[in-house]
């Protein structure tokens, strides 16, 4: 009972993980991209029309307390689940060459030039600033439709359309008599800029999971369902000064039953496992899944400024190739927020979908994390392109491990599965 609290938040995306290797899709493998006119997306068959987007926040549970406690029983053993986490912006020059290196492609299969061109996010020509002292810092790139929060790293990244010397930028913080300021800055890749007020680490955190639950997604719930609980309290006890609020919006596809099932933002988190614990993963059908759509009503709930926020999406396929500018839309909207993506990629994903995963990963602050073939848990699952060889971890222990960071502004080394000794 003690691990099943500790690992709350690193049990739910390990469950999500999961539920990806055990139920490989049949489109693992495909890279090239999807022509959408060519899957009869519209096709009716046995698929539901779907309903609305669907907010139970205010909604009572229909699950028992004897019901709930025979759902638990029935989940899986938690903490089994191995990933690795990339940080793509602390190796920035090696996702260059992935992704903008003719040469670098040419010679290695595992680069993405061949994607950066078909779709809307752009990675390219990072601006990385390190702006200290200050509070609730955001800043903006003038003529340009990118704004990024100063993170408790005291970083934030920008990314321009074209490459120049340096840029124009807008700085607003609050300083120290809680008054709204606003500079004007010229800045290049590398600066550190020193706003000389006090700055303070927040004591809130808002933690949102984004959970595919179309069927290839089944055994990763169970894995979620099981572990939610132990990462919560596992990140509580490792920030103890943190108020904690946890929301869980689920998504399927436009033809499915629904396409999506949210609970909002609470402390308590006795609802929100009850709220889980009644989710089930069927249907999707199609390769690529309603992710626009999910992020985008993401963005739309009630974040709070004056607070570390990470969403966690678990997912084993792509938005549509048609709705990948909208979905591009929703993670510059995150990145202005100051919300960090922190994508775990399930089995049967291909390298288009590490390509779009790790991007939304990178303009907002955030890292990728991938399922291994480690705990024989499931089909096998893609490993990701990288520079050097990564840690295998458990899930749940990187996660907690991250998210931890995030809010301290620390960085922590991971704990190779084959020694985290579970308590």
């Amino acid at each position: 009972m003690k691990t099943k609290v500790k690992y709350l938040l690193g049990a739910s995306i390990l469950f999500l993980l999961a539920g990806c290797a055990a139920n490989d899709a049949p489109w693992g493998g495909n890279d090239e991209p999807y022509d959408a006119s060519s899957k009869g997306e519209a096709a009716t068959g046995d698929y539901y029309t779907p309903t609305p987007s669907e907010d139970v926040s205010t909604k009572k549970t229909t699950n028992s307390d004897a019901n709930q406690a025979s759902a638990q029983d029935n989940l899986p053993k938690s903490g089994q689940i191995t990933c690795s986490a990339v940080d793509d912006n602390s190796n920035y020059t090696y996702w260059n060459e992935l992704c903008f290196s003719t040469d670098y492609n040419n010679r290695n299969p595992v680069g993405f030039s061949r994607y950066v061109n078909s779709y809307d996010f752009n990675t390219k020509n990072r601006v990385e600033l390190n702006i200290i002292n200050g509070k609730n810092i955001k800043v903006s790139l003038k003529d340009a439709q990118m704004q990024a929060y100063v993170d408790n790293f005291h970083k934030a990244y920008l990314f321009p359309t074209a490459s120049a010397a340096s840029y124009e930028v807008e700085i607003s913080y609050v300083d120290s008599n809680n008054q709204s300021q606003t500079i004007d800055k010229t800045v290049k890749d590398g600066d550190i800029i020193d706003l000389e007020q006090t700055f303070t680490t927040n004591t809130n955190m808002q933690i949102m999971f984004v959970i595919d639950a179309t069927g290839s997604m089944g055994d990763e719930l169970s894995y979620l369902k099981a572990e939610i609980d132990d990462i919560i309290t596992k990140v509580k006890d490792a920030n103890q000064t943190a108020n904690i609020e946890l929301s869980i919006l689920m998504y399927r596809d436009t033809t499915d039953e629904y396409l999506t099932r949210y609970s909002d933002f609470s402390t308590d988190i006795e609802a929100q496992k009850a709220f889980l614990l009644e989710q089930t993963a069927k249907a999707g059908g199609d390769r690529p899944e309603a992710v626009d759509e999910a992020l985008s009503l993401a963005m739309e709930k009630q974040w709070n400024e004056n607070a570390t926020k990470l969403l966690i999406h678990v997912a084993d396929a792509p938005a549509h190739d048609a709705d990948v500018p909208r979905w591009n839309t929703a993670v510059l909207d995150a990145a202005s927020k100051g919300i960090k993506i922190l994508t775990v990629g399930c089995s049967g994903i291909d390298k288009k979908t590490e390509y779009l995963f790790r991007s939304q990963s990178i303009i907002t602050g955030g890292q990728y994390i991938y399922l291994t073939d480690d705990s024989k848990i499931g089909n096998s699952h893609l490993e990701a392109s990288t520079e050097h060889s990564v840690t295998v971890e458990y899930l749940n222990s990187c996660l907690v491990r991250l998210i931890t960071g995030y809010f301290k502004g620390i960085h922590i080394n991971p704990i190779p599965y084959h020694q985290d000794a579970k308590a």
